[in-house]
């Protein structure tokens, strides 16, 4: 009998001990009816949860913030929006080492685990610790400076910022002549990002375990250009023509679809995997190929 009730105080005890941070996004829950819903259901489960700093004077969330240096001590972070969030949140918390788990507040999300019509179903199989982490590598990019760029978990992207005008560029891969491009742009991708942009400009579908890159010309001015898949272990510069006009400025270098560097046609460009991978929470009743045949039904 004692041995039972030491077993009882264990697990309750183990349960407490879970730290959780929350990322709400304000724009998907501008009253913030969602997020107070899931911390209610924590603290139901005697669980400790936590919010970013930044959410300090919302809601009367003060006394749940935490500080940056404080996130060493997190287990696990719930992320409340689409994928743009999670992506966004990856990129912020990616040094600390948190798996992260998605709740779907947006359209498409191929991160997002939980959808709101399964919220505390969901919840409880996290609590019971039905869960898979996933490791997804992340690339990163910088010019020849080695001014810092940034990473990404889904991609960088190359563009002009005028529209309609072609960029001449040519591919290097470790230091070896790939080919010249004529296009609008250039897509280079990770498994993760390969559901996003790539496959809009017919890049191929990569299952997220592999450790991947892939090169997509966007629009490309030739019938024979496609995409490219390279080891995740591989260099790959960015060279550029130089144009005969004014426009030497202009070009754009996107990560993730949310941070802009304006660079010059001078500059190259070197893109590789970078050291750290963002961990990604999966439930065990989910898989990439359902969620693949769900999302593009």
């Amino acid at each position: 009998m004692n041995l039972l009730i030491m077993h009882i105080v264990t697990c309750i005890e183990s349960d407490a001990m879970k730290k959780i941070l929350i990322v709400p996004n304000p724009s998907k829950d501008p009253s913030f009816m969602i997020t107070q819903r899931v911390i209610a259901w924590f603290n139901s489960k005697s669980v400790q949860i936590f919010m970013p700093s930044e959410y300090r004077h919302h809601h009367g969330f003060s006394h749940l913030c935490i500080e940056d240096e404080q996130l060493y001590e997190i287990d696990y972070a719930i992320i409340l929006g689409g994928d743009g969030t999670i992506i966004s949140t990856s990129r912020k918390y990616v040094d600390f080492d948190i798996p992260l788990l998605g709740i779907n507040l947006g359209n498409l999300g191929f991160l997002a685990e939980i959808e709101l019509s399964e919220l505390e179903e969901a919840l409880q199989a996290f609590i019971n610790d039905e869960f898979i982490v996933e490791e997804r590598m992340m690339v990163t990019a910088t010019v020849q400076n080695h001014k810092d760029i940034g990473r990404a978990l889904n991609d960088i992207v190359i563009t002009r910022q005028s529209i309609s005008r072609i960029i001449s560029y040519d591919v290097y891969v470790n230091d070896a002549y790939m080919n010249t491009y004529r296009a609008d742009g250039i897509i280079i991708s990770t498994p993760t990002g390969s559901t996003a942009y790539n496959l809009s400009a017919g890049g191929p579908i990569i299952t997220p375990n592999n450790e991947v890159v892939i090169l997509t010309p966007i629009c490309p001015h030739s019938l024979t250009a496609r995409s490219i898949v390279l080891s995740g272990e591989d260099v790959i510069d960015i060279r550029f023509d130089q144009p005969r006009n004014k426009h030497v400025n202009d070009l754009l270098v996107t990560v993730d679809g949310q941070e802009v560097t304006r660079v010059n046609t001078t500059d190259i460009i070197r893109i590789g995997k970078a050291s750290k991978k963002v961990k990604l929470m999966r439930l065990c009743n989910n898989d990439f190929f359902e969620i693949l045949r769900r999302k593009l039904s």
